[in-house]
């Protein structure tokens, strides 16, 4: 909501109260920035505690001495803890932009345009629609394909498999995937 009020403040202050008012009402997004942020860092601690399983065998000879020493570090098991609310005060923590900055200054998105801008381009993957496990196809077209933003992570000698994307929320039945 403070999103919402310091966007209608903006409006108030550029364009005037008419403008204000023609504002759509606040209302909850579908997808918080809290709920998004503890995501990623339950992930993040999840891939953490995993490689921290990972034991590692130690063995070091000394030629001059002889000596063996051997040893293990990290493995056993990791308990990874993230809270919606420890989570917000970490947010907040952050501080709070003025409107004008938040909303004016900076320079602007890119313009949505065909071929896309060269910044996007550079970036940018295509993907093609899936079917889904019911075979709907819900008005589009069989093949269909997207432009969207790469994946940010690479690593040298990996690459990111980059599936088909579903375009819309019950492609898929609710189920595990096997493992491959």
């Amino acid at each position: 909501m403070q999103e919402a009020e310091a966007y209608a403040d903006y409006v108030r202050k550029m364009a005037g109260e008419e403008q204000a008012a023609k504002l759509p009402p606040y209302r909850a997004l579908p997808m918080q920035v809290l709920d998004h942020a503890a995501g990623y860092l339950l992930a993040f601690g999840i891939a953490a505690a995993l490689c921290k399983t990972v034991t590692v065998r130690v063995s070091l000879t000394s030629p001059t001495h002889g000596l063996t020493e051997r040893g293990e570090q990290e493995g056993g098991s990791w308990r990874v803890r993230v809270s919606l609310s420890a989570t917000l005060l970490w947010i907040r923590r952050f501080g709070n932009l003025h409107p004008l900055t938040a909303f004016d200054e900076g320079p602007p998105l890119p313009p949505r345009v065909v071929p896309p801008d060269p910044e996007v381009a550079a970036v940018s993957t295509t993907i093609e629609r899936d079917r889904g496990d019911f075979g709907r196809r819900e008005g589009g077209v069989e093949g269909q394909r997207m432009s969207v933003i790469r994946h940010a992570a690479t690593l040298t000698g990996l690459g990111i498999r980059e599936g088909k994307a579903p375009m819309r929320l019950d492609a898929h039945r609710p189920e595990w995937l096997p493992r491959s």
